[in-house]
């Protein structure tokens, strides 16, 4: 299809380019000339595996002369209808996998080139770039976000109830992989058809009020944020879409328009979640020595507990749908019966480390629970999660044993503390207490934890007292055989019996190196009930132990 510069293109051409081949090609042409041959050679290349960080996607499109002639002669409104028609949205019983593809990578550059045409100013604020890397990050930049708004001659134009309804379908979709199967490493994935689908949603939100009614009063709102925050498998995506809604609830535009009617009804959703969290247990991450380790593939929680302590931050404490009160109780009581899922060497559990910083993000509101018994109780139970020590019988202790959790634990206490002379005097003690010598006598001057936690392999080792080293290796490969470990384990010892101190001993051996957190487990007292020829194997001798078990 040659086309020149002046000449008005038909809508019956523009669909000769819907094959999705075509029309991405087209597309390319289209940003190609929006930016200008001297802008687009400046550009970085594409990183591919669908990541638009360091994309030439991700620099925004100014309207140059040849965009507003763009515009003017219609082909915008093209654009539109080609995303109205559905023909690229997500096809459940697509059985071709590589069409699927194709139509996915032109949503997602259908969304990105519309969503910078329709525009007055385009903006860097809804790119990956600026995406926060943590809660400290998000919180310094929650300020910085200006949403662009929609030209009022294009928004005239559109059915915005009909938009609203696609872009939500879009999301939907989106979020969850037809295929789980397939490693997909093309330019654009579901994380920038996410992406721009939302950052066009937002903009759209900012432009026309009636957008509050359409999205929050759909049927599907419940289960479309849900996924969108908590069951898209994807970390990638989840990220996306709390930015997005991050700054649909928390935005503002030049004009200081903010997103605050979408707050209370987007955060009373997202709270009616609490409960579906408890179910997520922590993930292992890859373990990768070459890079950082990333979350691995599934439903997780940690960018939605990044998103509701901010929400609460600027939420008013007078909001009625919302109780402080109400809910300060249940996030406490989710807390306190929150499993002990964390190790000494294991990894950060997402779950207990967004309900505390929920818990504090409640405190600031001051709600009547603070001056409850039942704060005072939570203080203490606070307190056990951050000191107590493991003992054989309860292993497990403390509740908050990585860096993140304690520091949130840490965060909690303060805020309890804040304004309160009750809690703050009980913190004080705690604190003496237990930093004196007394609390210590226990450990030897060079103790240190995470120098005597399991080891990163997940296994725990034996100590050796002196020529104990063959011992140690029979013992751990019987361990290893599942079937034998567990009738040992399951083992019920006859007091009676010639051996039953030593079967104790073995089971008592086997439960440490299955259950503890330790680095190594001392065999001391096996030594001392093991008899070999009536003999007794004390540590101190240097005999061979290969014998032991031959």
């Amino acid at each position: 299809m040659n086309i020149s510069t002046n000449q008005v293109v038909t809508q019956e051409e523009w669909k000769q380019l819907l094959p999705p081949n075509r029309l991405y090609y087209s597309l390319q042409t289209v940003e190609f000339l929006a930016h200008g041959a001297k802008a687009s050679q400046k550009q970085l290349t594409r990183t591919g595996s669908g990541d638009a960080t360091e994309d030439k996607k991700s620099q925004a499109i100014n309207k140059s002369q040849w965009c507003i002639k763009f515009i003017s002669k219609g082909e915008l409104s093209h654009m539109m209808d080609i995303f109205m028609n559905g023909s690229l949205q997500c096809l459940k019983y697509c059985l071709n996998v590589f069409v699927f593809k194709w139509n996915q990578e032109c949503l997602g550059y259908l969304l990105w080139l519309i969503s910078q045409f329709s525009v007055d100013e385009p903006t860097q604020d809804g790119k990956g770039s600026t995406s926060p890397c943590n809660k400290r990050a998000m919180n310094k930049k929650r300020n910085s976000f200006v949403i662009s708004t929609i030209s009022q001659s294009i928004l005239g134009k559109l059915d915005v109830q009909a938009v609203v309804q696609i872009l939500v379908q879009i999301l939907y979709d989106a979020a969850m992989p037809v295929d789980s199967n397939q490693l997909y490493c093309g330019t654009w994935g579901r994380r920038e058809v996410v992406q721009y689908a939302m950052s066009f949603l937002v903009s759209l939100a900012f432009s026309c009020d009636q957008v509050l009614n359409y999205l929050c009063n759909a049927d599907n709102f419940h289960s479309w944020l849900k996924r969108l925050t908590l069951e898209a498998p994807e970390a990638h995506v989840r990220k996306q879409s709390c930015l997005g809604l991050h700054r649909l609830c928390l935005g503002t535009t030049k004009q200081e328009k903010k997103g605050t009617p979408f707050l209370a009804p987007v955060l009373e959703q997202l709270l009616s979640f609490l409960s579906d969290t408890e179910l997520f247990k922590p993930k292992k991450y890859e373990m990768d020595f070459t890079r950082e380790e990333k979350e691995i593939y599934g439903a997780g929680c940690h960018d939605y507990f990044l998103f509701i302590p901010m929400c609460l931050d600027e939420l008013d404490s007078q909001q009625p749908n919302i109780n402080m009160n109400v809910l300060l109780k249940q996030v406490t009581d989710d807390i306190l019966n929150k499993p002990y899922y964390e190790t000494h060497k294991g990894y950060e559990e997402d779950g207990l480390i967004g309900l505390l910083n929920v818990a504090a993000a409640l405190y600031r509101h001051n709600p009547a629970f603070v001056l409850s018994e039942e704060n005072f109780r939570f203080l203490d139970a606070l307190f056990d999660f951050l000191f107590l020590v493991p003992s054989p019988k309860f292993p497990h202790f403390p509740k908050c044993k990585s860096q993140k959790t304690r520091q949130a634990a840490y965060d909690l206490v303060a805020e309890m503390c804040s304004g309160n002379m009750r809690n703050y005097s009980k913190a004080v003690d705690t604190f003496r207490k237990q930093n004196s010598r007394e609390s210590h006598v226990s450990y030897p001057w060079d103790y240190w934890p995470q120098e005597d936690g399991r080891a990163k392999c997940g296994y725990v080792g034996l100590t050796n007292l002196g020529a104990t080293c063959y011992m140690a290796t029979a013992i751990q490969q019987l361990f290893m055989i599942p079937r034998l470990r567990q009738s040992i384990l399951q083992f019920q010892a006859d007091d009676s019996g010639p051996h039953a101190a030593m079967m104790m001993e073995l089971q008592r051996m086997f439960a440490y190196l299955q259950d503890s957190e330790r680095r190594a487990y001392n065999p001391k007292s096996f030594c001392k009930t093991y008899t070999m020829d009536r003999w007794s194997t004390q540590h101190r001798r240097t005999k061979r132990y290969a014998r032991i078990f031959h």
